[in-house]
């Protein structure tokens, strides 16, 4: 940035608000921090239309696969404790999916190389169930009985459904629901105020609320997003954050301050098939 003005890195507001009129964007968060020192926290625009509430620092946004970061660091914080291992075998924490006789290791659903079917691909049969707050049986249901995309190991394909097993293997090994886990291990010791899990029951403080665009072009109109059910993205989608959060957040991990440097480092080096 070029220079500051209150506090503020110079520049920024103009450069959101232009990038906000391109996208056309209801509401948005910017997080600076620099020298180790949040120099801007921000929120643009409006956190809900149809009460006019203003985005500000402390609107929390849902941060959808996001949170694959904090289940894989969850993932790891168990693993340096040896409660877990990466190549432990889906089927000695989740043994109700079925694996089809074949071998699928943590490291794998990570890695996205398991070969398990993502939920969120198979089209129409998913979308019938958007607004509805299913179990882990029921969300299950939905690829179980699917055929493996390719044997495990082999291929990579991104998979939410690898990354919401990966949230049950959490709850089985730790013994805690995922977001009490994550307040304990994570939220907590880092002073991460304002993220959770999403919910469509509680009440949550300052929530952004989502919309969409429909039509095309400059005739489209805003609507309310489709109501999806919250659960339903678990470990693989469904926690809200500020930017302030996460870029705390993210100054922390790739530090040491949340995973070892090892364990960080092999988070962050490409698997090789």
């Amino acid at each position: 940035f070029a220079g500051h003005r209150d506090g503020a890195p110079a520049g920024v507001d103009a450069a959101v608000m232009k990038l906000m009129d391109e996208k056309k964007t209801v509401g948005a968060e910017v997080g600076v921090m620099q020298g180790g020192k949040m120099i801007l926290a921000k929120g643009y625009g409006r956190a809900d239309l149809e009460f006019d509430a203003p985005a500000n620092a402390e609107t929390c946004f849902r941060i959808g696969s996001v949170t694959k970061q904090f289940t894989a660091a969850l993932v790891m914080k168990l693993v340096e404790r040896k409660t877990l291992a990466l190549d432990d075998d889906l089927s000695k924490w989740v043994p109700e999916f079925p694996l089809q006789g074949k071998h699928v290791t943590l490291r794998q659903l990570l890695q996205h190389t398991s070969g398990i079917p993502s939920y969120t691909d198979i089209g129409a049969a998913w979308e019938a169930k958007w607004p509805l707050e299913l179990t882990h049986e029921e969300l299950l249901a939905l690829v179980k009985d699917k055929p493996f995309d390719f044997e495990p190991g082999t291929q990579w394909a991104y998979d939410n459904t690898g990354y919401y097993l990966l949230g049950m293997v959490l709850e089985k090994a730790s013994g805690k629901k995922y977001e009490d886990l994550l307040r304990d291990e994570i939220t907590t010791p880092l002073g991460l105020t304002r993220t959770r899990r999403d919910s469509n029951v509680d009440l949550i403080r300052n929530r952004a609320q989502g919309y969409a665009w429909q039509g095309r072009g400059a005739q489209g109109d805003l609507v309310n997003d489709q109501p999806y059910g919250t659960n339903q993205p678990g470990a693989a989608g469904f926690l809200l954050s500020t930017a302030r959060d996460l870029v705390t957040w993210s100054m922390a991990l790739s530090s040491g301050k949340v995973v070892s440097k090892e364990s960080f480092t092999l988070m962050t080096t490409p698997a090789v098939l």
